[in-house]
């Protein structure tokens, strides 16, 4: 008769009680659990709040004017979507009928040579440029009457401005762009001009808010949005009136604004997060350290290394 074994049988104690030291590691009570959104909460309300010289909420709760068009009838949009590694640039076309409804929809993905990533970034905002003119030309919308609206996206945190003014924040993903510092609205702007291209960039904001605005055109009902894969974050509609820090006469309170929360940054500046001894390795040896801490714990880019750290631990046993 065959003896039959169990997976647990053939471990040491040594491994056993390892196994059991990561289970309880990544255990985290309704307790705990409780203070975490306590905390969240009151780090979302204090970035909102107008700076006082007291300490800045670690989440800086951009706020991003977005609207829709008032009319759409018979009209062709165009978008760019921009990868925050840049290994990907997605353009579509949407086209309205006569009621403002989606007619139909092309889009094409063009990937960037090697070459355009790791030099100067005007060479990769002017291959920005170039894929913009292929979309055109393959779709014949390249002797448009007028010059197309063209929205454009970008996985990276932004400080958004007027018109499309628009500057990457940090460089937050371990093979992201390094576009830090740059006006990215004004660069493509430029970009197309010596291009010679019939678009006018009509916005640049977070990959994150360009979802809320897109759940809204769908759904009225619309009011949050949230990425969970190479990064984390989330966006919602809130009051002008609770937003201190725009409080001014030329806006109305009760209108609504798109704010990009960045909260991957959460947990970064204190201990509001139940974090392992293989959180903190991955973040030692990040390209970020000691920031952007919920982000670490839970997107797809930090879960393979946490879960290989664990492996090659448990080999070691």
């Amino acid at each position: 008769m065959l003896a039959s074994y169990t997976a647990s049988s053939l471990l040491s104690e040594e491994q056993r009680a390892f196994l059991d030291e990561v289970a309880a590691s990544f255990t985290v009570s309704d307790e705990t659990l409780n203070t975490i959104v306590t905390r969240a909460h009151a780090e979302l309300y204090r970035g909102l709040a107008r700076s006082d010289g007291g300490r800045a909420s670690e989440l800086p709760m951009s706020p991003t004017f977005v609207r829709q068009a008032s009319n759409l009838a018979n009209r062709v949009s165009l978008g760019m979507a921009i990868e925050a590694s840049g290994r990907r640039i997605r353009i579509g076309s949407v086209h309205f009928d006569a009621s403002g409804a989606v007619k139909h929809k092309h889009t094409q993905v063009f990937s960037p040579p090697q070459s355009e990533l790791s030099t100067a970034q005007a060479r990769f905002f002017d291959y920005a440029a170039y894929c913009v003119r292929e979309f055109l030309q393959q779709h014949n919308l390249e002797h448009a009457d007028v010059c197309l609206p063209l929205g454009v996206t970008i996985g990276l945190p932004v400080h958004t401005g007027k018109g499309v003014q628009c500057s990457v924040s940090e460089t937050a993903k371990e093979d992201s762009l390094d576009l830090c510092g740059s006006n990215v609205g004004r660069r493509l702007c430029d970009a197309m001009l010596r291009g010679h291209l019939p678009v006018h960039i009509t916005s640049v904001t977070n990959n994150v808010v360009s979802a809320l605005v897109a759940a809204r055109f769908q759904d009225p009902g619309a009011c949050v949005a949230a990425t969970f894969n190479h990064g984390v974050n989330a966006a919602y509609f809130e009051r002008l009136g609770n937003v201190e820090k725009l409080h001014s006469a030329e806006h109305n309170a009760a209108s609504e604004v798109a704010v990009n929360t960045e909260i991957g940054r959460f947990g970064s500046a204190g201990n509001a997060l139940p974090l392992t001894m293989w959180d903190r390795r991955v973040d030692r040896e990040s390209r970020n350290p000691r920031t952007r801490a919920l982000e670490k714990l839970v997107a797809d880019q930090y879960l393979g290394e946490i879960v290989r750290s664990l492996i090659t631990d448990f080999i070691d046993r």
